[in-house]
């Protein structure tokens, strides 16, 4: 049984992942502020005492915002029991009292995931999958049901924000979640909220590009032949279509100009592959011919070095062996940054 105090609202601290996972939109909290005024804070907090004889709150933050617009100075809490994992515990609770967004409950099941260590295609124990039926059961959801809301992690902030507003679908987000992050922003930069538009099955299709300006215009190829088709239609049926027209013409502008910048941009790269290739040919002809001659030259060169030499044969040699040597660290500097770059480049 837990224990009932009354605390100090200045004792109180949010839980650290609180702003994360669930937030608080005190936009609305109007209601539950008038009922806190009338009637008082009737449910009790769930808190866990920490050091400095402070507060974590694991359950109530919206009351307790609730109750310092209502100006109450202490609140009703609920001592967590020492048995009762306290990660567990904050997110239980905010399910059973709240009414959850679609990211809110993909990012619970993410934080209950990660402390249960429940990976994706993981562990395969009794308590691995113990844990596993004991989340399908919290949630009320089936294992696919599960999965999608955890893939719905992988969006970008911007697509999550469209998802709690309703802008797009849940299905739709499980299909933008399976793209990579480069690809979803420039997805969200040509398309914005009309992205809710396109269809989920498209998506799933552009999972298959690899390149991401190709993926774009793929789906502004998809767009265009809507647009037209609607235009067809509605040609057929009104007379005035102006704002239907003005926005196919804008964005068979864009297509064409898309596909100019990524033509560009293949040639220009080709060009600068076959000038390097070209540049690297002659350096390397150079130096082995310069090897080849030094290389040749070294068994008179040692046998005249144990000739002694009057200074100025002494100091004309200086100056050419060190032109000789600079040139090999020029060459040596840069033929290892090379290596390096090209390992990298493999190992990735």
């Amino acid at each position: 049984m837990s224990s009932l105090v009354d605390i100090s609202i200045d004792l109180l601290d949010d839980h650290p992942d609180n702003s994360a996972i669930f937030g608080i939109d005190r936009d609305k909290l109007g209601e539950l502020i008038e009922s806190v005024k009338e009637l008082g804070v009737l449910q009790p907090l769930l808190v866990e005492p920490k050091e400095g004889g402070r507060y974590t709150i694991l359950a109530g933050h919206r009351r307790k915002y609730a109750a310092i617009e209502a100006g109450i100075k202490t609140l009703p809490c609920a001592l967590k029991p020492e048995d009762v994992n306290s990660d567990l515990a904050f997110t239980d609770t905010n399910l059973n009292f709240r009414e959850l967004t679609p990211m809110q409950r993909a990012r619970a099941i993410r934080h209950q995931k990660e402390i249960l260590g429940i990976t994706r295609g993981g562990d395969r124990t009794k308590e691995a999958k113990s844990d596993s039926r004991s989340l399908l059961e919290k949630f009320q959801v089936s294992k696919s049901t599960l999965h999608l809301y955890d893939k719905l992690n992988e969006l970008i902030p911007e697509y999550q924000a469209m998802l709690d507003k309703g802008v797009i679908s849940i299905k739709l987000g499980e299909k933008l979640a399976s793209l990579e992050p480069e690809a979803q922003k420039e997805m969200f930069e040509f398309f914005g909220e009309t992205i809710g538009e396109v269809a989920p099955e498209e998506v799933r299709k552009l999972r298959e590009q690899n390149e991401k300006g190709f993926l774009v215009l793929e789906v502004m190829k998809n767009k265009i032949e809507e647009l037209e088709k609607e235009l067809k239609e509605r040609r057929e049926k009104e007379g005035d279509i102006t704002d239907l027209e003005t926005r196919l013409s804008a964005l068979r502008s864009k297509k064409k100009e898309m596909e100019y910048q990524l033509i560009d941009t293949h040639n220009a790269a080709e060009e600068i592959k076959e000038r390097m290739e070209r540049q690297g040919a002659a350096l390397l002809y150079l130096v082995e011919a310069m090897a080849r001659m030094i290389s040749g030259a070294k068994p008179k060169i040692e046998t005249y070095l144990q000739t002694p030499m009057d200074g100025n044969t002494a100091a004309n040699l200086l100056k050419h062996a060190q032109i000789i040597v600079e040139v090999g660290r020029l060459v040596e500097t840069a033929a290892k940054k090379s290596l390096i770059t090209v390992a990298k480049a493999d190992s990735k």
